[in-house]
């Protein structure tokens, strides 16, 4: 697992490498995003799961579509939450899509990390 900064601590948030799967298991409104795009048969798609800390389960994924001849990405957070106070049951919430400029999934995820601590309230 990697942490924000490439350093493994004690503490979280850590994400895995970047694991590349089928468009279509996506996010519909990632791939709104690059649907009809000129380049997009371009796009590689991939998935990192978050942890909070080493031993919990995953609190949350990024999903991105990276161009790496453009160096375009796309991306976004879904996280877990309580259904309604008290639930064990979860739904997921997801950002809306962020567009980077990144040749990697991995550049893609450090920057949208960035993205959203930076712009937390507005998410």
């Amino acid at each position: 697992m990697t942490r924000k900064n490439s350093i493994l601590a004690e503490t979280g948030p850590y994400w895995t490498r970047p694991l590349p799967v089928y468009p279509l298991e996506l996010h519909p409104a990632l791939l709104h995003e690059i649907e009809g795009r000129e380049d997009s048969s371009a796009f590689e798609a991939y998935m990192l799961m978050i942890f909070d800390d080493v031993a919990s389960h995953p609190s949350g994924i990024m999903e991105i579509v990276v161009n790496p001849q453009t160096r375009c990405a796309c991306a976004l957070y879904e996280a877990k939450r309580p259904s309604r106070p008290l639930s064990r049951r979860f739904s997921n919430d997801a950002t809306k899509p962020f567009w980077l400029k990144a040749r990697t999934a991995q550049q893609a995820a450090n920057k949208l990390y960035r993205a959203i601590v930076e712009q937390a309230h507005e998410i």
